[in-house]
């Protein structure tokens, strides 16, 4: 097919190349903003089992069981409570990328200023 002024590429009319042009564009703008929401949830969660393992991992131990299984214990959740704490920095640093360049320097500055004064 002859290319001509009212076509364009594959035959189509420079309207019609701007509406896919347009809808790819809004399409790929909904796709960040979906993988953005699920960022920030995948994160929300991992920070709420952080802190719901945190609580069990520092509340007091029934008495009664003998040493080696006081510290066999302990070891198992030393290694859950590890494995929480790479989740929830994982699903942090996630979120961080998707945040503009000198925010993760700005949150880091403002939680340092907020918690000097606390000691």
């Amino acid at each position: 097919m002859k290319r001509t002024r009212k076509t364009g590429r594959n035959g189509q009319s420079p309207a019609a190349q701007r509406f896919i042009h347009r809808e790819l564009a809004e399409t790929a703008e909904k796709s960040r903003e979906v993988e953005r929401r699920a960022r920030w949830e995948t994160f929300a969660l991992a920070a709420l089992r952080y802190v719901a393992f945190a609580d069990f991992f520092e509340s007091p131990r029934p008495t009664g069981a003998t040493e080696e299984d006081y510290r066999t214990r302990t070891r198992r959740e030393f290694a859950i409570f590890n494995r929480v704490e790479a989740d929830l920095r994982e699903a942090g640093q996630a979120v961080f990328r998707t945040c503009a360049k000198g925010y993760k320097q700005a949150v880091l500055e403002e939680v340092i200023n907020e918690l000097s004064g606390r000691s």
